[in-house]
């Protein structure tokens, strides 16, 4: 049964199956997400319209009271093999047992780690590591590690090969191995950056299919949704999390067939919209509904 519309909250005519395997997925349902934003910035009735009976319809639309309507595609910028990554990390719910470990570690696993190799072998490793006086409340990036024993070299290049990026310990009367899925980090980012990589992402040939999606809809207001995650890059990721309050200074340069776009730093970050009448603008300072 189709929800019931209320403002601010968006319609879902999806099946029910779409929205458990939705719910389900490693990022839980994002276009469900997308459209509860566009929903609460608009105040107009914006409808979940795909319902896998054919592959032209586009995932949302926006009704417009005064009769104009808006399509929007929805898209998650994340590489497969972090997204592969992660959803191995989840099932074993972010945990390997640490007993017999002295720490609690934290370790951040590059995108294609083989968590079965893992598993057999990070112990072992973190054990040798605590005896050789690995340092304690410290964050080490593994590629950065310069001067140490032969040892903790061989320790540090072992976890390497393992896919490991990163490590922390800290004393605890709990030992455990929280795995972490490297996320993005670096220093600061100018909006050139930020621009041409939302440019080549909204020009790329992964985003062919949504772009001749809306352009054959012959809708005149055409929108995507982008989702960054924490496999998109640095240059994205910089400027959607929260505490940022600077709006891009110049227009993005879209594709033809869109008309419109959304950028969220998915799920903790903050959305930046365009728009031709509006520019950028921060829908968070704008909401229309609750």
């Amino acid at each position: 049964m189709a929800d019931e519309y209320r403002p601010g909250l968006p319609v879902d005519l999806r099946s029910e199956k779409q929205r458990r395997a939705a719910s389900r997925s490693v990022t839980g349902d994002f276009e469900k997400a997308a459209a509860r934003v566009v929903a609460r910035y608009t105040g107009e009735k914006v409808l979940l319209i795909d319902d896998g009976s054919a592959d032209s319809i586009p995932d949302v639309r926006i009704e417009y009271g005064d009769g104009r309507l808006g399509l929007v595609e929805v898209v998650l910028d994340m590489d497969p093999a972090w997204a592969a990554t992660y959803a191995a990390v989840r099932k074993r719910e972010f945990r390997i047992d640490g007993g017999g470990l002295a720490c609690f570690w934290f370790v951040w696993l590059k995108p294609d780690t083989d968590l079965r190799l893992l598993e057999k072998k990070l112990k072992a490793v973190l054990a040798r590591l605590e005896s050789d006086a690995w340092p304690v409340n410290e964050r080490v990036e593994i590629g950065a590690v310069a001067s140490a024993s032969a040892a903790v070299r061989r320790g540090v290049d072992r976890l390497a090969s393992l896919g490991v990026h990163a490590v922390s310990c800290r004393i605890d009367p709990t030992p455990a191995i929280q795995l972490v899925p490297s996320g993005a980090g670096g220093a600061h980012e100018d909006w050139t950056a930020f621009q041409a990589e939302l440019h080549r992402i909204l020009h790329s040939d992964e985003l062919s299919d949504v772009r001749r999606k809306l352009a054959q809809t012959e809708v005149a207001e055409r929108h995507v949704f982008l989702g960054g995650t924490f496999s998109s890059s640095w240059s994205i990721n910089y400027w959607l999390s929260h505490g940022k309050t600077d709006l891009p200074p110049v227009a993005p340069r879209l594709p033809d067939e869109l008309t419109n776009v959304w950028v969220w730093g998915y799920p903790i970050g903050r959305v930046l919209s365009w728009s031709p009448d509006r520019g950028w603008f921060d829908p968070s300072a704008n909401w229309a509904t609750p």
